[in-house]
């Protein structure tokens, strides 16, 4: 959704083309296929475009064709810009999938080729102070949203106690956390509540025996794998939303994508005190920050505070939840920051 919504601002004010295996209908126009071939061969490619097309900048997101734009600055003397959303070389050695030694060399790898962009693009401030020693042209673009697509909710509370979650299944997301929460709050009869998740893995019946084990299926609502156009109206539903995520390397340096999302409902949010929300203040304003240690007990604990709320405090939070989203993570906004960056090269 970021790379999407990034084509979509500079749109606004640049002629573009985009080279992928595959695009959304509305960017069939200026599609073009990416060309499954040997290193040479698509070095190739990509001259015979920019000569064809008199392209003066490249733009690439994220670390995984790296190289490529930097041999076609010196061949074909384009401006090239990278837009990085995390430390790669991080996720994987966290997920296991490369040891210690090719992560050090993978991050190495990394740096060096940073040297000769133009400008990189980076979604949090830890982002940009971790590669500020390698290039000094990185600007932050945070994480957005489209507000067209997302409706402020009303302040009314739901019948049962609606808690919400949209994401996927993985460790450093959290939600583990609000599953334990979920089931504490359960067996101490603290409230009732029903649990609203719209998850992205795909292996729904996995997901669903998970629930089943921990006895907490009756309290869930499980929407797995729905059109993003879609999500808002099934997010929404909800009386609380919830980013309970741990703080680990991916997370301190990685903004939480779905938060402006979450802020454009204006529905009360709980979020745990990593990466961004450290720095950013305006978001300590507009949101409920719990620690990022002990996170189950301090969830159930804040659930509870939340449940107990009047109008009037649901209102407040509201206010300056759509305030922030408004100023700070609307996408013609980030945009127009966007292009202004891309006018200077």
């Amino acid at each position: 959704m970021r790379v999407c919504n990034i084509i979509r601002q500079m749109r606004r004010s640049h002629n573009l083309l985009v080279c992928s295996i595959d695009v959304p209908e509305e960017f069939e126009s200026v599609f073009i296929s990416y060309p499954s071939c040997g290193r040479l061969k698509k070095l190739d490619f990509f001259k015979n475009l920019i000569k064809k097309n008199n392209i003066n900048t490249v733009l690439i997101a994220t670390e995984m064709e790296i190289k490529l734009p930097v041999f076609l600055k010196f061949f074909c003397g384009v401006k090239i810009v990278i837009d990085i959303h995390g430390l790669y070389a991080e996720e994987l050695r966290y997920k296991g999938s490369i040891g210690l030694i090719k992560k050090f060399l993978s991050d190495k790898i990394v740096k060096f080729y940073l040297y000769f962009y133009d400008l990189v693009l980076v979604c949090a401030d830890k982002l940009k102070d971790y590669y500020d020693s390698v290039n000094p042209n990185i600007e932050i673009i945070y994480g957005g949203v489209n507000l067209k697509e997302f409706e402020p909710s009303s302040v009314k509370k739901t019948e049962i106690f609606t808690i919400g979650y949209m994401g996927n299944d993985r460790p450093y997301q959290g939600l583990g956390y609000l599953l334990q929460a979920a089931v504490n709050i359960k067996q101490k009869k603290t409230f009732p509540f029903k649990l609203n998740l719209v998850l992205s893995d795909k292996n729904e019946e996995a997901i669903k025996d998970k629930f089943k084990k921990l006895n907490i299926f009756e309290n869930i609502s499980l929407s797995c794998n729905v059109e993003h156009s879609k999500v808002d109206s099934i997010i929404k539903i909800s009386d609380v939303l919830v980013i309970p995520r741990p703080s680990v390397i991916m997370t301190e340096y990685a903004f939480p994508s779905k938060l402006p999302e979450y802020l454009a409902t204006g529905i009360p949010i709980i979020i745990t005190n990593v990466g961004p929300v450290k720095t950013f203040l305006k978001i300590k304003e507009a949101c409920i920050v719990i620690p990022s240690e002990n996170i189950t007990k301090h969830l159930e604990e804040t659930l509870y505070k939340v449940y107990s709320m009047n109008s009037e405090e649901r209102n407040t939070l509201r206010k300056k939840s759509l305030r922030l989203v408004e100023t700070e993570f609307n996408w013609d906004t980030l945009g127009g920051r966007l292009n202004e960056f891309l006018e200077i090269l």
